[in-house]
């Protein structure tokens, strides 16, 4: 069901085409009707918390009045929503049985952006070692670029766009974004850093910094695995084991 993003799915005031479907779905040997789904993406462009809240509980209303619809046939239907802005600051949840917010797992500094979360809450990094220093820009470039990044990027309110915040590495963790501090610029293995004077005296060559990514599912997906904080190494489907991932190379932590 389409209840605004305008991405795919039923129209959610088309109820002629619902029902249609519903019968041919529920009348298919290979098919069994479960629910309604929709993803109220449209909250991702949300500026502050309360449009996001506005823009889910229109969704909500929205997908109620779908599935009240077909309720006189299939009394038995599930509602089922995912955006993870919309589940993760919304309280109402009358009308749904099901919520899929897949990217509060980690969120991100677009979350964080949206004001879905702080950076504190942001539980993925991607370590990645210095190449090169360029002090006269203030700038340094990282063994991490689009390839591991992938192409998102936010807005800055002085126009720049930035692929990702810095963070640095610790033994339990990273630190808060260096202020000031982005990924600004990306190339297929490559990001180059705008950092601040007083922090990139402290660089070298080989050090590792942390990127906290724009959308964390992107930078998860690329990556295919994740270094734990306490050194193990996971993958998509399995769990901790004990077989540590390479230092030299970038990994999602």
């Amino acid at each position: 069901v389409d209840t605004g993003h305008g991405r795919t799915g039923i129209p959610a005031g088309d109820t002629e085409s619902l029902v249609a479907t519903a019968r041919a779905v529920a009348a298919s040997r290979h098919l069994k009707l479960e629910g309604l789904l929709t993803h109220g993406g449209d909250t991702y462009q949300a500026s502050d918390p309360a449009i996001v809240i506005q823009r889910f509980n229109r969704s909500r209303q929205q997908m109620q009045t779908a599935a009240d619809a077909l309720r006189r046939e299939y009394p038995d239907l599930l509602v089922s929503v995912g955006d993870t802005p919309g589940c993760c600051v919304a309280e109402n949840f009358a009308g749904i049985d099901e919520i899929r917010p897949g990217n509060f797992v980690f969120f991100d500094v677009m979350q964080q952006q949206r004001g879905v979360c702080s950076s504190e809450d942001i539980a993925i990094a991607l370590v990645c070692p210095v190449v090169a220093i360029h002090e006269r820009r203030n700038e340094v470039v990282l063994y991490g670029g689009a390839v591991h990044l992938s192409r998102e990027s936010l807005g800055e309110r002085d126009g720049t766009q930035i692929f990702g915040r810095i963070v640095l590495p610790g033994a339990h963790g990273w630190s808060a974004p260096i202020p000031g501090a982005a990924v600004v610029r990306l190339s297929q293995e490559h990001g180059i850093v705008r950092l601040p004077a007083e922090q990139l005296r402290g660089i070298e060559e080989g050090d590792l910094l942390g990127v906290l990514p724009v959308h964390s599912c992107l930078t998860a997906e690329c990556m295919k695995g994740y270094r734990c904080l306490d050194g193990s190494a996971a993958d998509h489907l399995a769990g901790c084991p004990d077989t540590p991932l390479p230092a030299t190379t970038p990994t999602a932590s």
